[in-house]
This record gives structure tokens, C-alpha cells and sequence, in this order.
């Protein structure tokens, strides 16, 4: 005798990339398998017990929302907090096709002609965009610590994953990255580097956190380059399938 039949559910994505000339021919066109982080999961099964707002029908809990783009190498893990190289003013939201076709939903970003140009190796997908502050003070080149004005923020209570974790000092004469040293927790004003500042910045400098929750995560084999007047389409589509 048979034993009963079982089906699971089972999540996968993968990750188009396509690149065009400023008429719309297409240049490249590359899919890649996404690599879905131990924070989707929870969420996803977190989902099963949540109760739904009883008037939206919604399910109050974190959701993709935005697409970015990087320049860091490595294999994108299941653990992964952040992205290796997050690209400062790549985090865009994206538009939405309905998740009852096919069992998959689909989120795209399209990159114009009139954004910057530049050559990348790695896509996040994230639940929130990001977070702009300011310098509380003054830096000085070389400086391994700087005071924000605005604390960090909480995102559905977690908290940075300072290691992994960068910020773009928007400064218009010089403009730098930097790496958070530690976690740091939500509504911390203090944040260590991991190596001193390149440049000396004044107080009321913008600073942008690359905050949120990541989602999806996925690295190219070869790098894609935006060049000048050209566009940059990112189609992410998550797929549920039976196991």
C-alpha cells in the first residue's frame, strides 16, 4: 500500500537584468538565481500566525519594497544582513505586477538614460528605502567615530549589522563611504568605523544609512556596466511552487 501523497511550498526567485541603448534596443539580457535571507523566511513564516488587519486585509509585517544595486564581490548567503557595496541613490522602489499570475509576483526597476552611469556586480531586494541623518558635528580626516543628529533607526526591531553594514557621507566637495566597526542598536547617535575617514566634513553633512532588511540578495558572474544614456531595467521575480 501507498503511503499519502504530501506536497510542500517552496519559494524561489531569480533576478533579470537587462541593458538597453537610449532607443530602447537591447544591449544584454542575463537571469540569475537570487539567494532568498534567513530574514524572508521568518518573515514568510512568521505570516502563518500573523492576524490580518481586519479592515485592509493586509498582514501588518515587512514586505519587499525597493530594489538597489552594489559593486561588492562575494556569494550572496542565506545570512546576509546587507548587501557587500550597496551604490549610493541606486535604492529605488519599484513597480508591481499582481501575484496571482502564474504563482509569482514580479518587482522591477527601471534605471534611465538620465541616471548616472556605472558598472555593478551585485542586487538587493529590501523591505524599506533608506535612511538620510545629518553630522551632529564636525569630522576631521582620519576620524574613526562620528555623531549623527538622528539616532538609527528601528526597523521592525532589529538592529544594524554594523559588520556588514555602510553609509555614504553625501558631501558635495568629497563624498566617501564608510563601514560601521559594530551592531550597532537602534537609536544609537555614536557610530564606530572600521577605518578613518578619507576626508575632514562639516557639521549638518548628510549622511545616508543603508538601513532595512534584506530580502533577496544575488551577485553576477560578470559585472554590468550602465553606461552614459543608456537604460538599466532589474526585473525580480519571486516564484511559489510546490515541493
Amino acid at each position: 500500500m501507498s503511503g499519502a501523497s504530501r506536497s510542500g511550498l517552496g519559494i524561489k526567485g531569480e533576478v533579470r537584468v537587462i541593458r538597453m541603448d537610449a532607443h530602447g534596443r537591447v544591449l544584454s539580457d542575463e537571469t540569475y538565481h537570487n539567494t532568498a535571507t534567513d530574514w524572508a523566511r521568518a518573515v514568510l513564516a512568521q505570516l502563518i500566525l500573523t492576524t490580518p488587519n481586519q479592515e485592509s486585509g493586509s498582514v501588518l509585517t515587512s514586505r519587499p519594497l525597493y530594489i538597489s544595486l552594489g559593486t561588492g564581490t562575494g556569494t550572496a548567503s542565506h545570512t546576509d544582513l546587507a548587501m557587500f557595496a550597496e551604490v549610493y541613490n541606486t535604492r529605488r522602489a519599484f513597480s508591481y505586477s499582481s501575484p496571482f499570475q502564474g504563482f509569482a509576483a514580479q518587482m522591477t526597476v527601471a534605471y534611465q538614460t538620465t541616471d548616472p552611469s556605472g558598472t555593478y556586480t551585485e542586487a538587493g531586494l529590501w523591505d524599506a528605502n533608506v535612511t538620510t541623518t545629518t553630522l551632529a558635528s564636525a569630522v576631521t580626516a582620519g576620524a574613526k567615530s562620528i555623531t549623527l543628529a538622528n539616532g538609527m533607526p528601528a526597523l521592525y526591531g532589529s538592529t544594524v549589522p554594523g559588520q556588514y553594514n555602510t553609509l555614504y557621507i553625501n558631501d558635495s566637495a568629497n563624498p566617501e563611504y564608510a563601514s560601521i566597526a559594530q551592531t550597532v542598536s537602534a537609536g544609537a547617535t555614536t557610530l564606530t568605523l572600521q577605518n578613518g575617514l578619507q576626508y575632514a566634513h562639516a557639521s549638518g553633512t548628510q549622511v545616508v544609512l543603508f538601513s532595512g532588511n534584506l530580502w533577496g540578495h544575488v551577485t553576477f558572474p560578470q559585472a554590468v556596466t550602465k553606461g552614459q544614456g543608456e537604460q538599466l531595467v532589474i526585473q525580480w521575480t519571486v516564484y511559489l511552487q510546490a515541493v
